[in-house]
């Protein structure tokens, strides 16, 4: 099995794990069904900017259709958690912080 054939595979057990159709994923991609079909039998190579818009479609991380491990679907509200910590963690700000602030701010809050 070739490479397209692997990420045609997980796209397939992807939109099938989220009880969703072809014509459902051509319709999010604004391509035709066949498109779709071809993608998942892996006779058509796949952009990266495709695969981005897949891993939107069904918020998942880019890498999931790379990998042969099961899909890990996030919440917005997840994404955006481990958008911040992230960004906390280039600013050399550790979780343990900002865990400190929220206690401060909770006890401010109830001397009002």
């Amino acid at each position: 099995m070739d490479t397209y054939e692997k990420i045609g595979n997980k796209i397939k057990e992807t939109r099938e794990k989220r009880g969703k159709n072809q014509h459902w994923l051509a319709d999010q991609l604004s391509v035709s069904v066949s498109y779709v079909s071809h993608l998942e039998r892996g006779k058509r190579k796949i952009s990266i900017e495709l695969l981005e818009q897949l891993a939107d479609i069904f918020n998942v991380d880019l890498t999931h259709f790379l990998t042969e491990e099961d899909a890990v679907f996030l919440s917005n509200e997840e994404k955006a958690y481990l958008s911040f910590g992230q960004k906390m963690k280039e600013q050399g700000i550790d979780i343990k912080d900002v865990e400190k602030w929220v206690q401060i701010a909770k006890q401010l809050r109830d001397v009002d």
